[in-house]
């Protein structure tokens, strides 16, 4: 009787302290969750009035380097639209779009705060947007329309930034050391 009533205390016992590693467990992994993917790094006042994100080299030269592609498949679609050619479209669409978010050197998403993330992630999933459309039913005032809400995006998201950060109108990316 002792016996069982001793087996029971130990199973209750082990069943109590598995629930609570586990609810430990969850709360740990939501807090790095947060902490590597959603806030990332502190975006710091330098002293000529920008805001700077820190980085290293790798990752400041591939932002720089996505930025520029940015604008040149902005470019592409823009006169894939002109020349009513949807297969230029189709694939400046494809390759700027999600399939990018491969090849993001390890520790940028970490690095960047969490509205740069979201207008980047934001911004390749519009360029898939456009390929659809220019590769199934191009329609060239919808994929012009799409294009315009990319640029406006960008835009509004430049603008809202220049009001709310008026101390900080400027973005700067700056290597770590």
């Amino acid at each position: 009787m002792l016996s069982s009533a001793t087996n029971l205390f130990n199973k209750k016992s082990n069943e109590k302290i598995t629930i609570i590693l586990l609810l430990l467990s969850i709360f740990l992994n939501i807090g790095l969750i947060y902490k590597f993917f959603y806030e990332g790094e502190k975006v710091v006042l330098a002293k000529d009035g920008r805001s700077e994100i820190k980085m290293t080299e790798e990752n400041r030269e591939f932002v720089m380097t996505e930025m520029r592609g940015f604008l040149e498949s902005v470019q592409k679609i823009n006169e894939g639209i002109a020349k009513n050619n949807p297969e230029i479209i189709t694939k400046v669409g494809q390759q700027s779009g999600t399939c990018k978010v491969d090849v993001v050197p390890q520790g940028l998403v970490r690095s960047l705060p969490y509205e740069f993330k979201q207008m980047g992630f934001q911004t390749h999933e519009l360029f898939d947007a456009i390929s659809k459309i220019a590769k199934k039913n191009y329609d060239r005032q919808q994929t012009q329309e799409k294009l315009n809400l990319l640029l406006k995006r960008h835009e509004k998201r430049e603008s809202c930034r220049t009001e709310e950060m008026r101390k900080t109108p400027i973005l700067f990316l700056s290597t770590l050391g």
